[in-house]
């Protein structure tokens, strides 16, 4: 499946530092106050910040896997992977 057909009419929203392409859009920069490129901006951003706060959720919930605090899957009691 090409990359057309999967992003018709849509875009990802991303981090500045990613650019603009044509499946991927970032904040405007600049922009003025009042205007619709700020509008964009703040509700892109709450948006934003619920994603993030989901992302933290899931690597709380599946903190048993994480390779730098040593724990493995193979070494925690069985009830706690169910």
């Amino acid at each position: 499946m090409a990359a057309e057909d999967i992003f018709e009419g849509k875009v990802i929203y991303g981090d500045p530092a990613y650019g603009v392409s044509e499946y991927l859009c970032c904040p405007f920069a600049l922009a003025a106050h009042g205007s619709l490129e700020e509008e964009f901006n703040a509700r892109m951003s709450s948006v934003r910040e619920a994603v993030e706060w989901g992302f933290g959720r899931v690597k709380t919930l599946w903190s048993f896997i994480n390779w730098d605090k040593k724990m493995r899957m193979s070494t925690l009691p069985a009830k706690l992977l169910i």
